[in-house]
C-alpha cells in the first residue's frame, strides 16, 4: 500500500464561520484499514489567519507504512478575501523526506524552495502568477466567500472550483499544470465533504486518487 501523500493539498480547510481558534482530530482509512490520523488546528484574530495540519500513521500497519506530515500556511483577510504569506509543507517516509516552503507578496510568489532541490526546469514562470493562493488558503476562500481559487502547491498549479450536491460538497481541479514535468496528468478524482448542523469542520471527507478511496473521518 502507497499512501499518495498529494491528496492531502486537498485536504486542508473546510471552515465556516470566522472563529478565534478552532481543533478537530481525523481517523484516516482506507480499503476499510485504519491507516493514520489528522490533527487540524484554525486560527483566525485581528485580520490574520493561520493553519496547521499533523498527520501520522498510527495503528497496526504503522510499521509498515510510517508517514508524517506537517502542513502550515498564514496570510492576511481583508476585503472578504484571505491572502497567503507563508506556506509550508513537511512530508516524511522511510523512504523520503520532503519540504515545500513558499513566500507571497502582493499576491505574488516571492520564493518558492524545495528540498530534494528540484533538478528539472521549470515548465511556466510561476514567479509571475497573480492572486494564486496555497492549498490551504484557496480552500477558505471556498469555504467563507464561495469562491473559486487559483492555487500554487509547490510542484503543481490549478484551479479549485465547488459543486454543491444534495448532502455534501464536491470539490475539483480545473486548469492542472505541473510545474516541474512535461505532463499535465492529475490523479484526483473529486473531494466530497460533508457536515452537519452548524459544525464548523467536517464530520466526513472522501478523497478519490488513482481510483482509491481515503476517507478521514472525525472523532
Amino acid at each position: 500500500m502507497k499512501f499518495p501523500f498529494k491528496i492531502l493539498f486537498f485536504l486542508f480547510v473546510f471552515c465556516g464561520p470566522l472563529c478565534a481558534e478552532v481543533d478537530v482530530e481525523y481517523l484516516l482509512k482506507t480499503k476499510g484499514l485504519s491507516i493514520g490520523k489528522m490533527y487540524w488546528t484554525v486560527d483566525t484574530d485581528n485580520g490574520v489567519y493561520s493553519s496547521l495540519i499533523k498527520l501520522k500513521s498510527t495503528g497496526f500497519f504503522s510499521n509498515l507504512y510510517k508517514f508524517t506530515g506537517r502542513y502550515k500556511s498564514s496570510g492576511i483577510i481583508k476585503n472578504k478575501s484571505f491572502s497567503s504569506l507563508k506556506y509550508s509543507q513537511e512530508w516524511n517516509t522511510s523512504k523520503k523526506n520532503k519540504i515545500v516552503n513558499i513566500e507571497f507578496k502582493d499576491s505574488k510568489i516571492k520564493q518558492l524552495k524545495l528540498s530534494p532541490e528540484e533538478t528539472e526546469f521549470p515548465r511556466l514562470d510561476f514567479l509571475n502568477l497573480e492572486g494564486y493562493k496555497d492549498p490551504i488558503t484557496s480552500f477558505l476562500t471556498i469555504l467563507y466567500y464561495g469562491k473559486e481559487s487559483y492555487t500554487i502547491d509547490g510542484r503543481r498549479t490549478y484551479l479549485l472550483s465547488i459543486k454543491k450536491k444534495a448532502d455534501f460538497l464536491e470539490i475539483t481541479t480545473k486548469n492542472y499544470n505541473n510545474i516541474w514535468a512535461d505532463h499535465k496528468r492529475n490523479d484526483l478524482s473529486y473531494i466530497n465533504v460533508y457536515t452537519e448542523n452548524e459544525d464548523i469542520f467536517p464530520t466526513k471527507i472522501e478523497i478519490n486518487f488513482k481510483g482509491s478511496l481515503f476517507v478521514l473521518k472525525k472523532i
